[in-house]
């Protein structure tokens, strides 16, 4: 079955074969498939040439981002193949001063677990194709990468690492050990100051470590780590054995100047 215009131009073709194409028989750069295995496995299936182009776009006529560039004006999305012929879904979203792509995780209960079995409101997972089904990622393998354009800046990998690719930056008109402090002070008051205890159970009452995560795994103990609270803390205990240091430099050259006094006497 065809459908056309009143002037014979062909518009969408219904094959014996369960196929579906828009724009113009078998030369549509988008197919829809709803085989018979389709309806009970995968749904709607979105067939595509042997092309790179958008296999879905997303387009509304009061969009006008102007990067146009890139795709049409009112194409605030798409979806297409990330290599031509290795596959990989590629999602893209186009915003002129919004976000490009937005994703938001509805709970309906909040799972409040610091462990390996613990989940959030969004979720992203990466996994290995193992034989006919797929499993974890390897050891030390990459899970989630985070790019600048085209260049890696962050990498968390299967040991639960996170890596930077980082430029530090100082504060050149500040005394960073002093606005460390008034950091630490304002957000985690009267906490660190007494938290030199490395013993995992204080580390998980003030949330060093996530509560219930410590586990025997390969023979390494882990656990789920709060590195803001873990920074808190070495800061803390680097500003005491700064104010250590300090309070023994004042004690010596309190000694040295009373025996340069009494010296100055004995000479006199």
């Amino acid at each position: 079955m065809t459908l056309e215009t009143g002037s014979g131009v062909e518009r969408m073709r219904i094959h014996s074969t369960g196929l579906i194409q828009t724009g113009g028989g078998g030369t549509a750069p988008v197919t829809m498939n709803d085989s018979v295995n389709a309806f009970n496995d995968a749904g709607l299936t979105i067939m595509q040439d042997a092309h790179d182009d958008e296999i879905l776009s997303f387009k509304s006529s009061d969009v006008a981002h102007g990067m146009t560039d890139l795709t049409q004006t009112d194409t605030y999305g798409m979806m297409k193949k990330v290599g031509a012929t290795t596959g990989g879904l590629g999602v893209q979203g186009f915003g002129q001063i919004t976000a490009g792509v937005h994703v938001t995780g509805h709970q309906g209960s909040t799972d409040t677990g610091k462990d390996s079995n613990s989940g959030g409101a969004v979720e992203i997972r990466g996994a290995l194709k193992t034989g006919a089904t797929s499993g974890a990622i390897s050891a030390n393998g990459n899970i989630l990468s985070i790019r600048n354009n085209t260049t890696v800046r962050f990498i968390f990998d299967a040991e639960g690492s996170g890596h930077a690719d980082v430029e530090w930056t100082t504060f050149d008109e500040h005394d960073d050990i002093a606005l460390l402090h008034d950091i630490e002070a304002t957000m985690v008051p009267d906490t660190f100051g007494a938290a030199m205890k490395y013993d995992a159970p204080y580390l998980q009452k003030i949330g060093i470590i996530g509560e219930g995560s410590l586990r025997e795994e390969n023979s390494k103990t882990r656990g789920m780590i709060n590195f803001t609270k873990l920074q808190m803390l070495h800061h803390g205990a680097i500003r005491q054995v700064h104010q250590q240091l300090q309070d023994a430099k004042y004690f010596y050259e309190d000694k040295i100047a009373a025996l340069e006094a009494r010296l100055m006497r004995l000479e006199n």
